[in-house]
């Protein structure tokens, strides 16, 4: 299986803007829960890899609350088929899955649970 995460700036680079600018414009084509789901990605490798940054050092780079940074974060405890659809699909309920949403998903502790869930999401009154 492809690792969808390896073509990810690294976000030292975002935070100190190096090869940032000239992608912004296709950044932003992306949809939403797809961004937050690669920085998700990018704020674990800094909590985890020397020298560790903690939630409120990142969220305050990135000028966001530590409680957003969290909420983003959880995305990371979505299981692997649903963080490759979000990252490799491009159906269009994509871009209207909210963080809210998809972190309701993220709580459900089984496997089988969130992937139901991900099946009900696409449900336009389900997405917010």
């Amino acid at each position: 299986m492809v690792d969808p995460f390896s073509a990810i700036i690294p976000l030292n680079n975002i935070v100190s803007g190096v090869g940032v600018y000239p992608v912004r414009k296709e950044v932003r084509k992306e949809p939403v829960i797809r961004r937050f789901l690669v920085l998700a990605k990018q704020v674990k490798q800094v909590i985890e890899e020397p020298p560790q940054g903690s939630m409120r050092e990142i969220a305050k780079w990135l000028g966001y609350s530590p409680a957003r940074l969290s909420q983003i974060f959880k995305l990371t405890f979505l299981a692997p088929a649903i963080k490759e659809k979000i990252l490799l699909s491009d159906e269009q309920y994509i871009h209207s899955v909210t963080v809210t949403a998809a972190c309701k998903i993220a709580y459900e502790p089984s496997l089988e649970g969130q992937m139901e869930g991900w099946k009900n999401i696409k449900s336009p009154d389900l997405r917010r």
